[in-house]
């Protein structure tokens, strides 16, 4: 049971004063279990198993209302829900303003991994926009770049470069998104080895690598562009003391509102000095069913800032061959051939010279649809491609019980009944989970071996 006492001294001070007479009630919801939240795939919608409670601010977020092994849910690995914290989910109404069916938006999810903000973001977007999700750490891409797979979108690139290397795509950016590395204050119900690692030093070296972060990135934000600025901390020097410091340096960047209804009990924090006016908005355990986050959304208005052509002429990347055995499976009307490296991808065509552009400056990691390799003249597709909402529907397919697809995701033995040959997708629920090709009495099971499901149990 959590106690006040497990608290170090000096946050427990910090919190006493910030918080003033509703302190009692925060150090009450700690004494509780974190909520478990997720938030489904519109391109591929799916429940875990449990009640489905909506989470008020986030169309296609709920509440389990149980606890659920997701690892051993099939839907969960075929990028049908992304577990994720419900405050996070906020910034969806962040970034919707910026939503227009007739406007292509360029965005850069700068500090991504695992992906939550990113998949979420990745179903907002109209087809005609673009994502670059990005991670600093390398042993994070990795991460990243799985759950950017499952979900299943083409219009996005996972970059791993520090903040530093935007700045070789200048006013590129029509919204980015920073969800800052933390001291994780906000998380401690959840976690409470946060508070093993929690000191005020801490606090102070994130703030001022927040703010080396910031100041790095700012140069790739377009004129009119927002930044969406977020953290799980509660930390005032991480959070709206940051923001506050931020316009003062960047006198063209303007806070601007978000609207929230009072009944979700998000807290606004409202911020004036001569700087101008930040609006800050914070979520805790006690005003809401969520964890704690903090968000803000600023504007760059700099008038004369100039719009740099990003207009490149459309290199020579068309490839017949490929693009002719990809038809078999997908929709490759809007679709183009981007090599990186060795790989071969398949990119919108709309978005490809700012897929070459990105390419170009940073450090790519995979961009759209891996498509697979060409043997002579046969693709082996890619598990990417299996995991791509283009994929047509007419695909053959077998259909796999509960037991069944955890034994094809553990890439245990799989037979079938039937005299189907060829490549075929492995499906559950509707859901496809992956590749198998039946060759004869055997069927080659082609999930991928690095994301195979260790866990034995056999029951969700």
């Amino acid at each position: 049971m959590f106690s006040e006492s497990d608290l170090p001294k000096a946050l427990s001070q910090r919190l006493r004063t910030q918080f003033g007479t509703s302190y009692p009630a925060f150090i009450e919801s700690l004494h509780g279990s974190a909520v478990s939240s997720y938030r489904i795939n519109p391109a591929k919608p799916a429940h875990p198993p449990g009640t489905h409670t909506r989470v008020p601010w986030c169309e296609g977020g709920f509440y389990t209302g149980q606890e659920v092994v997701f690892a051993l849910d099939p839907a969960w690995h075929a990028g049908g829900y992304y577990v994720q914290e419900a405050s996070s989910m906020l910034i969806g109404k962040a970034i919707n303003p910026r939503l227009k069916s007739d406007q292509p938006l360029r965005v850069l999810d700068l500090c991504a991994a695992p992906g939550g903000k990113s998949t979420h973001v990745l179903s907002l977007l109209n087809e005609h926009s673009l994502l670059v999700t990005n991670e600093t750490v390398r042993g994070r891409t990795g991460m990243l770049a799985e759950n950017i797979t499952r979900w299943g979108h083409a219009a996005c690139i996972v970059t791993h470069n520090d903040p530093r290397d935007f700045t070789r795509l200048p006013h590129f950016f029509d919204v980015i998104l920073m969800d800052a590395p933390c001291s994780g204050e906000g998380l401690i119900r959840r976690d409470s080895g946060v508070l093993d690692h929690w000191s005020e030093q801490n606090v102070q070296h994130c703030t001022v690598r927040q703010q080396r972060i910031l100041d790095d990135v700012l140069p790739a934000l377009a004129p009119g562009g927002m930044l969406i600025y977020s953290t799980c901390t509660m930390a005032p020097s991480e959070n709206e003391l940051q923001m506050q410091a931020l316009i003062k340096r960047h006198t063209h960047m303007q806070s601007i509102p978000v609207d929230f209804e009072k009944s979700w009990g998000v807290e606004e924090l409202k911020i004036e000095n001569k700087s101008g006016v930040v609006h800050a908005y914070r979520c805790l355990p006690h005003r809401l069913q969520g964890e704690g986050f903090f968000m803000s959304v600023l504007q760059n208005t700099d008038p004369s800032t100039k719009e740099v052509d990003h207009h490149q002429r459309k290199s020579n990347t068309h490839q017949s061959d490929l693009l002719q055995a990809a038809n078999e499976w997908m929709d490759i009307d809007n679709l183009s051939v981007m090599k990186l490296r060795e790989e071969n991808y398949l990119a919108p065509t709309p978005l490809l010279n700012s897929f070459e552009y990105v390419s170009k400056n940073l450090r790519v990691l995979q961009a759209g649809i891996q498509a697979g390799r060409m043997i002579k003249s046969n693709l082996l597709p890619s598990h990417h491609m299996a995991m791509s909402s283009l994929l047509r529907s007419n695909v053959p397919a077998t259909e796999l019980s509960l037991e069944e697809a955890l034994n094809y995701l553990r890439k245990n033995e799989i037979k079938l009944q039937g005299e189907k040959t060829g490549w075929m997708l492995a499906k559950h629920n509707g859901l496809n989970l992956g590749w198998m090709k039946s060759i004869g009495s055997r069927i080659n099971n082609y999930y991928p071996t690095n994301w195979r499901l260790r866990m034995q149990e056999k029951k969700l």
